[in-house]
């Protein structure tokens, strides 16, 4: 039977450890990473991450096309971290950060997209019964970005963000360490 996990919360809440502390239920596991290695800083991000999961787990680098690893992959059970990522890395390349007006076709082909990508993933869940648990930050609680491609990203993370939920079987919102069961 097929099972979709959406973990969201804020930065450092505690996300990643909640995911990979359901994980850890299944004996193996496919860790899609979805970050570039850009700078130091993230290297050590990943570095983190990398110590704080199981060594069995199958790491699968995925900074775009995840339908792809869904479908390719031998695995039943798949824990992405995190679609924030990867949608920032659909965003990137796309838009310039000093863009101060961004096309509005731009915008919706970009977000029809990640929003097309995201409905694959669940049909390729449910159709091969696999289990998805999917990281996402929770972007839509603070202030506006002050910049166009800020805002865009926080508007196509939202909605992918409610995509995901609505379609997950369970949904957790981690507040300060702490999971609140949405659903």
């Amino acid at each position: 039977m097929s099972k979709i996990i959406f973990v969201t919360g804020g930065a450092r809440s505690g996300k990643s450890a909640f995911a990979q502390e359901m994980a850890g239920k299944y004996k193996e596991v496919a860790y899609i990473a979805t970050a570039p290695i850009t700078d130091t800083e993230m290297e050590g991000r990943v570095r983190l991450h990398q110590q704080s999961r199981p060594q069995n787990w199958k790491t699968v680098e995925a900074q775009k096309d995840l339908p792809a690893v869904f479908k390719n992959s031998g695995h039943t059970v798949f824990l992405v971290d995190c679609l924030t990522v990867y949608i920032a890395n659909a965003v990137v390349g796309v838009v310039d950060e000093d863009d101060e007006l961004i096309e509005t076709a731009v915008q919706d082909e970009v977000e029809e997209r990640i929003m097309r990508e995201i409905g694959r993933v669940i049909e390729i869940v449910r159709e091969r019964n696999l289990t998805a648990i999917i990281v996402s930050n929770e972007v839509g609680m603070g202030v506006v970005p002050a910049y166009p491609m800020g805002r865009m990203f926080r508007d196509v993370v939202g909605r992918a963000n409610k995509r995901i939920a609505a379609a997950a079987d369970e949904a957790y919102l981690i507040v300060s360490g702490i999971p609140l069961k949405l659903k």
